[in-house]
């Protein structure tokens, strides 16, 4: 759970990661964030719109973490 540990602290302090897209997905992309494959909105990619996702692949970019679904499954157990 370290892993998770660290995205958590990327989560709350919004220090930018660099990620590698690894593959394009309906809505975005997969992208490997510390080992841990992530979710990218496609509207999240650039500040302008997208015209050519599959171009995107393999590149590696800066993004900040803005949401974990960890976070809500932690607070719930047991």
């Amino acid at each position: 759970m370290r892993i998770w540990d660290d995205i958590l602290k990327l989560n709350e302090s919004q220090k930018v990661i660099p990620v590698r897209i690894l593959r394009r997905i309906k809505g975005g992309m997969v992208v490997d964030l510390l080992g841990i494959e992530a979710f990218l909105p496609g509207s999240q990619i650039d500040v302008r719109p997208v015209r050519d996702f599959d171009g995107w692949v393999t590149k590696t970019i800066d993004v900040r973490v803005v949401k974990s679904t960890i976070q809500a499954k932690m607070c719930c157990q047991p």
